[in-house]
């Protein structure tokens, strides 16, 4: 049901997009400092006059403080509206990114753990507007599509920083790109995408939002145990790590079209169907790529991760705003998505470790199978209209 205290444009069923995308754009913002950053961070130790392994502990601590502040969000958002804290949080985050120039590695770890963190509350607060509005599965489309193109660039003029320039001059970016959510976020007419977003929706949380919350971490300690393994495992294809990162980004790419089918397929099949269909096929599909022994299979698994990836969060974030319509569990929803990625890296050492990279294919399948079947868990009570409608 639509508030009665919504505008007409809501009413009317009209999507304000150019509000959504600027709102997804600054969600992208906070995905990219929050969760992206880790990738260029784990080779800064010798930079900093650290040992190798210092980098890549701070970035797992950045990831590990990401989630902590995304689950404490809930008590901030009791007392400051979510746009208004993103606004106040962008500039000390842009802040403590400069400092970072110093170059030091107490200054590093501590940049990067409370920015990271920061960024992971902007990143909740453009979720609990969203999961808010009227539109909510075509909000979190247009969220999914804007973060895989903001991804991609920020991935390319990063490479070409770290090129051209020094490592530690990736913050730089990260200052500039945090004004540029500010300028997003400056009078934007919030209440057009949710309009109670003042007072808050009274809504019950239903139990089964658990379940769902569990299924997006364990899709994702699947899905990145491949991702963070992919180049040596297609070392033992014998691929060029070229070769994978190529087509890592091709997908990337290519998965803007499965975020756009999310929508289309949502308003006709609803959610269970995709989100558990999907699942088990990309199952099958780790178990093909990593066991099968050739390399064209590998790519073309790769690839379908890619779009397969983009086409279910959508429906992740939409399902937990059915579950509670007041937001409060998509808003945490990020915590246990970059959770998963954390585990996931976690899963993908230890299976290399003691058995062989090769099982990791098994290992992420089964990671999978257990999301779908909490998937179905979450939604076994939900009515087929229920489950179709976006409004």
């Amino acid at each position: 049901m639509i508030p009665q205290s919504a505008p007409a444009e809501a009413s009317s069923g009209k999507v304000p997009w150019l509000l959504l995308l600027r709102l997804a754009i600054v969600n992208s913002i906070g995905f990219s400092g929050s969760t992206l950053v880790p990738v260029w961070v784990s080779g800064m130790g010798e930079r900093v006059g650290a040992e190798p392994w210092f980098g890549g502990f701070v970035a797992t601590s950045q990831l590990i403080a990401t989630a902590l502040f995304n689950l404490l969000t809930p008590v901030l958002f009791a007392k400051v509206r979510p746009d208004r804290l993103a606004r106040m949080i962008l500039p000390a985050a842009a802040l403590i990114y400069l400092a970072t120039q110093a170059a030091t590695p107490e200054l590093l770890f501590g940049a990067c753990l409370l920015a990271g963190g920061l960024l992971g509350i902007v990143l909740n607060a453009t979720n609990r507007i969203v999961a808010e509005s009227v539109h909510v599965q075509k909000g979190y489309v247009i969220f999914q599509l804007t973060e895989s193109a903001f991804s991609a660039a920020f991935i390319m003029v990063g490479t070409l920083v770290v090129a051209t320039t020094d490592i530690v001059r990736i913050f730089l970016c990260n200052a500039l790109i945090c004004v540029v959510g500010v300028a997003l976020l400056h009078r934007l007419p919030v209440k057009r995408i949710a309009p109670q977003v003042d007072q808050g929706i009274k809504a019950t949380i239903s139990p089964m939002a658990i379940p769902a919350l569990f299924a997006i971490t364990l899709f994702f300690i699947g899905q990145n145990g491949i991702l963070s393994y992919s180049v040596p495992l297609g070392r033992l294809m014998g691929l060029e790590p070229s070769w994978v990162t190529g087509t890592i980004s091709i997908g990337l790419a290519v998965a803007l079209i499965g975020a756009i089918l999310a929508d289309v397929v949502g308003e006709r099949w609803g959610m269970r169907l995709p989100i558990v269909g999907s699942t088990l096929v990309l199952a099958l599909v780790f178990q093909v790529m990593t066991l099968g022994g050739d390399s064209n299979l590998f790519l073309a698994g790769l690839f379908w991760m890619s779009t397969t990836t983009m086409f279910i969060v959508p429906y992740f974030f939409t399902l937990l705003a059915k579950l509670d319509r007041s937001g409060r569990i998509a808003s945490v929803g990020p915590a246990f998505l970059v959770a998963g990625v954390a585990l996931g890296s976690g899963m993908g050492a230890l299976v290399s470790a003691r058995h062989s990279a090769m099982w990791i294919g098994p290992a992420a399948g089964i990671s999978l199978l257990l999301s779908a079947l909490l998937i179905l868990l979450a939604t076994r009570r939900m009515r087929s209209a229920a489950d179709r409608s976006d409004r």
